[in-house]
């Protein structure tokens, strides 16, 4: 890696999730997109390295940071991985090949444009060049040679001049098919296994949160926020009528927080599946121990057996998702 600082890596992967969301949203894949693509996945797989920076990282005394750093990491990554898999066969179906060919014959139409001149001003240097040879066999006065001779250094002055005009246009498509050759594989499921081998390699070092140990009973449920008003919020302008029935924002709020509520959460009819996909994202944004519990609870309330829940939650990000499951997932993609 060009630079092998773990806090370096984030604001790239960044910058892939704001590429990856371009290409989805114009549905069109440019030469220059492919190009850093390509660099970011040979940039990334070396993960022996990327692991030793994370090792540095963890070593250098301040937990604090470190945690922070590593947990940005993990949110950005997870971030390239949600994008990639709600639109995986948008991207795996990118031909890859031809944009780079694209790319690799863009300057043909001046080669063969500069060629077409080339050829004139060589055909024009050899008439010249045989007048001047037939010359030695007949009659001509000294000026007509000069005259002849001036001429035939004028046009093999322009024949080279034009030469290197089209010498430059072949070293240009010669750099651009290099470049091209270099691109031309389709990355985006690459980059994908290598997210999760970072995930996997993050989540073996990533630091936890200290908590204070307080005795069950003085815990009072109602006062846990595991979700931002601003995370519910945003799934609520989604969800509010087509995943679940009408709620006001409050009470949504408060049923995904598991707070004393008065009206609860209902899924709508044929929703459960992109619903249990939802309680999944969720969940990953909760400790192990967290999750355990708000999903048994959140299930219950929702009336989704468990047996269901893990047979339907990837269903929107499945090989051969449906049209409705694959929006819900980039709705979902957005927010997460």
């Amino acid at each position: 890696m060009k630079d092998t600082g773990i806090a370096s890596i984030i604001p790239r992967y960044g910058e892939l999730n704001k590429l990856y969301k371009k290409i989805i949203g114009r549905g069109v894949l440019y030469f220059n997109e492919q190009e850093s693509i390509t660099d970011f996945y040979k940039e990334i797989k070396e993960m022996d390295e990327l692991e030793s920076s994370v090792i540095k990282l963890i070593l250098s005394g301040d937990k604090g940071v470190s945690s922070v750093i590593l947990k940005s990491l993990k949110q950005e990554v997870e971030a390239s991985r949600m994008l990639y898999l709600a639109n995986r066969m948008f991207f795996d179906s990118l031909n890859t090949e031809e944009v780079c060919l694209a790319h690799a014959n863009r300057f043909d139409r001046q080669i063969e444009e500069q060629m077409a001149v080339v050829r004139e001003h060589s055909n024009e240097l050899r008439d010249v060049n045989n007048s001047l040879e037939a010359m030695a066999y007949k009659e001509h006065t000294r000026d007509e040679e000069e005259l002849l001779q001036r001429r035939y250094d004028q046009c093999n002055k322009e024949y080279k001049e034009q030469k290197a005009k089209l010498d430059d246009w072949y070293a240009l498509q010669k750099k651009a098919r290099e470049e091209a050759y270099r691109c031309i594989t389709n990355r985006f499921s690459s980059i994908d296994t290598l997210n999760e081998e970072i995930l996997s390699m993050v989540g073996k070092y990533l630091l936890q949160e200290e908590t204070v140990e307080i005795p069950e009973e003085t815990v009072e449920p109602s006062l846990v926020t595991l979700f931002s008003k601003e995370l519910t919020s945003s799934i609520h302008k989604v969800c509010n009528g087509k995943q679940f029935e009408e709620m006001d924002e409050i009470h949504f709020h408060a049923n995904l927080n598991l707070y004393p509520c008065e009206k609860q959460l209902k899924v709508s009819a044929n929703e459960k599946n992109r619903v249990c996909y939802l309680i999944y994202l969720l969940g990953e944004r909760l400790s192990e121990k967290q999750r355990k519990e708000w999903k048994k609870t959140i299930l219950q309330q929702l009336d989704i057996k468990t047996s269901y829940y893990r047979s339907k939650y990837k269903d929107p990000v499945s090989d051969f998702p449906s049209d409705s499951n694959q929006e819900f997932a980039k709705e979902m993609a957005k927010i997460f």
